[in-house]
């Protein structure tokens, strides 16, 4: 790629500005831009799944000056598509949880659902699944309700969380527990998260909702972040997800 410099290319330089204007909601200086190939950026942020991000910081160019108009136009449809997808998921995690509600099942939103809305504008923090910690014993139940609705079960009882999914775009994790013991390095993680529930702090506005405190919150989110980097790496979003 050109713009070599320090291992760093000048795209891969753009993209991380372009970050920052995104979560700083700030307008992007054109003149630190300048010798950026606007498709390989384009390409890398999709890559990243920060395109969303990347197009809320360009959200005020005007078309006509921009140095690259088709690149400009599908980072919009990248934010239009991910506004799209965050209310359809926001739509159907409001009826899992009121399904959770009425059997008794206490639940406790995880991960990106919870990082979302730490984003400064909605739709920004693109996401490809909810995941949602719950009772164990309720497990089949919660099977149950996902496949008379049409979800088609991907996993179930082989490992901390069942996987459902149904067309165009869902996809749900429901959590019976928060790590797998694979190896020795998992093991303290397990220990720390086995009984879960202990740690848990009652929500006010639901009757069977839970939430962490903000530093359990963040020490989940570090752990699970370097579980993926040991095991098959991670993306550049991690660093957003966890400042």
């Amino acid at each position: 790629m050109s713009g070599q410099k320090q291992g760093i290319t000048t795209e891969e330089k753009a993209f991380i500005y372009l970050c920052a204007c995104g979560l700083h909601q700030t307008k992007p200086d054109m003149e630190r831009l300048k010798d950026t190939d606007w498709t390989r950026l384009f390409q890398l942020a999709k890559k990243q799944n920060l395109s969303a991000l990347c197009a809320s910081a360009l959200e005020d160019m005007e078309t006509a000056s921009f140095p690259a108009p088709d690149v400009l136009a599908g980072f919009r449809e990248e934010l239009a598509l991910s506004i799209r997808r965050t209310m359809l998921f926001d739509r159907e995690r409001q009826k899992v949880i009121a399904f959770l509600e009425e059997n008794q099942i206490w639940y406790m939103p995880l991960k990106g659902i919870i990082l979302k809305d730490l984003y400064p504008v909605y739709g920004t923090r693109q996401m490809a699944d909810n995941d949602i910690l719950i009772d164990p014993e309720g497990a089949e139940k919660v099977r149950d309700w996902f496949e008379s609705r049409g979800y088609t079960t991907e996993s179930f009882g082989k490992r901390k969380d069942d996987v459902y999914q149904k067309k165009p775009i869902y996809n749900f994790e429901m959590h019976r527990g928060l790590v797998d013991v694979i190896d020795s390095y998992h093991e303290p993680w397990y220990e720390y998260y086995k009984d879960v529930k202990d740690r848990l702090i009652k929500d006010e506005n639901n009757r069977f909702g839970y939430h962490f405190t903000n530093e359990d919150f963040y020490i989940y989110m570090l752990m699970h972040a370097c579980k993926h980097y040991r095991g098959y790496g991670t993306g550049f979003r991690l660093l957003p997800d966890v400042n």
